[in-house]
């Protein structure tokens, strides 16, 4: 069974999540998947850092949708700016690894996260309310807010396994707003 690392990074009283991430690690590759606040809405994606772990020519996918099965783009950084190009084939990582992909993402959404569009959110948005907090269209569930501490003027919660590098790395490909420290 793969464990995989998470960690969230949030303004419950203001813009929301502003990343919600985990991955796996898998050889010198790392799998996973990320959402969070992208302007006024938020934007999810797969990823796929391939030869993450090698020290050098890591290549970079993401998927781009939130479908592990959909289209997948290579992304570089070229001048300071993340630039995504279609490739061929389409799906970069092997098929049981999107299905891992796929299963643990729709864990971590289950047990972390809810989606204002849910119809099953009445419960989440009502508590929210109690705390005084905006409801966005991607917001961590209310019994998990406690567990966020403050930290890089947000409030951060993340296994103790996690790699920062992997941030550190895809924030300047990924599409969300939020930058680590």
């Amino acid at each position: 069974m793969i464990e995989p690392r998470a960690f969230l990074a949030a303004e419950p009283e203001a813009r929301g999540v502003l990343a919600a991430m985990f991955y796996f690690p898998s050889g010198d590759d790392v799998g996973g998947w990320l959402a969070g606040a992208q302007g006024q809405g938020f934007a999810a994606r797969f990823f796929w850092l391939e030869d993450f772990y090698r020290g050098e020519g890591t290549r970079t996918y993401l998927s781009a949708g939130d479908d592990v099965q959909g289209e997948w783009l290579a992304v570089s950084v070229e001048h300071g700016r993340a630039v995504a190009r279609s490739i061929d084939p389409p799906l970069p990582v092997s098929e049981e690894a999107a299905r891992e992909l796929d299963r643990i993402q729709d864990f971590f959404a289950r047990e972390w996260l809810f989606f204002a569009e849910d119809p099953d959110a009445a419960a989440e948005v009502s508590a929210y309310g109690l705390l005084g907090f905006p409801v966005r269209a991607l917001n961590i569930r209310a019994k998990r807010l406690g567990r966020l501490r403050p930290a890089d003027g947000a409030r951060i919660e993340r296994t103790l396994d996690f790699d920062l590098q992997v941030i550190d790395y895809l924030q300047q490909r990924w599409p969300l707003d939020y930058r680590r420290g």
